[in-house]
């Protein structure tokens, strides 16, 4: 498939709106590949991941198909903005990136996006069924 730059269908804001927002002086992506905000001690955790949350819910289906259709950054972005966002459409999508495996580090970006679930960033704020589905695990677990 060849990348094609989002400004060339119609969205050329959108990677600089949620690709390459910076944070602590560092692009999105470059946070999101490297695992940063998840971690307590990263001061900019709060406000990336509360960024993270919103673009998530306001991006097109459009804009994350632009995002997909170009290059390693934009991918792994939208990835990660879909599977925050839970967005089961994609997954056949998704996969078929996966599998083709034409751009480097998106791939982990990719396996997020299709398991479709989100972690809680901080310790405690996991939702109540969560924390059942936790003590149902832990209770039928042997080594627990």
């Amino acid at each position: 498939m060849p990348s094609q730059h989002p400004e060339e269908v119609g969205y050329g804001r959108v990677v600089e709106s949620y690709v390459t927002r910076m944070y602590g002086g560092l692009p999105r992506y470059l946070v999101l590949n490297g695992g940063r905000f998840l971690g307590p001690r990263w001061w900019h955790t709060t406000r990336f991941t509360r960024h993270l949350l919103n673009d998530a819910a306001a991006i097109t289906d459009e804009e994350l198909e632009a995002l997909l259709g170009y290059e390693w950054r934009s991918r792994l972005t939208a990835a990660w903005l879909i599977g925050v966002d839970r967005r089961e459409r994609f997954r056949a999508r998704i996969g078929d990136l996966l599998l083709a495996s034409e751009v480097c580090y998106s791939g982990g970006a990719y396996c997020f996006a299709l398991r479709g679930r989100w972690l809680a960033f901080r310790r405690g704020s996991t939702s109540s069924r969560t924390s059942t589905r936790r003590s149902s695990l832990s209770a039928n677990d042997p080594l627990s």
